[in-house]
């Protein structure tokens, strides 16, 4: 009979320097999954033939995907996972965080009008609930409009877009 699946990637999350090589699958060879960080397998030649072994490859496109069948762990855990997030391109840091992700935490923790301070400066004084393009020389902010002539949403930047710190770029 048949059985329900989906292809998953076989590119590990970082790059892999012992799984870097062409592999032959049904008289085909594949190179390793190409990511930011480098072409890799998720895992080693033998690795790899095991899962041939186990009939748990496909060829997608111009690469080979692994076979997850549903019924190899049918339950989902309910979570509170952020799918649309992601990690920070051009990282300058090895741990840096996404501003979508700091955007989301400051939402979820405080009320329209609060002050943010950011003791840390990394985010050039928290500048992630300002306008995207603050205003130059103290011209007006381009704020959505206040809700039934209350304030903004969010308070001014301080002066006029300036924050309070402002780390060095690097």
């Amino acid at each position: 009979g048949s059985r329900v699946f989906r292809s998953r990637s076989l590119s590990p999350a970082g790059f892999n320097a012992t799984a870097v090589f062409d592999f032959e699958f049904k008289g085909h060879t594949y190179p390793p999954p190409r990511r930011a960080g480098g072409a890799s397998w998720t895992t080693g030649r033998e690795g790899m033939q095991r899962l041939v072994d186990a009939d748990r490859l496909i060829p997608v496109g111009q690469s080979l995907d692994y076979v997850y069948y549903h019924d190899d762990f049918p339950l989902t855990e309910i979570a509170n996972i952020w799918a649309e997030t992601r990690g920070a391109v051009d990282k300058l840091y090895s741990v840096q965080t996404d501003t979508s992700i700091i955007e989301r935490c400051i939402l979820m923790t405080t009320d329209p009008g609060d002050l943010v301070f950011d003791p840390t400066c990394v985010r050039k004084g928290t500048r992630v609930l300002a306008p995207l393009n603050p205003p130059v020389n103290g011209g007006t902010p381009p704020y959505p409009p206040p809700v039934n002539g209350g304030t903004p949403p969010y308070p001014p930047p301080v002066n006029g877009g300036t924050p309070l710190c402002d780390p060095p770029d690097i």
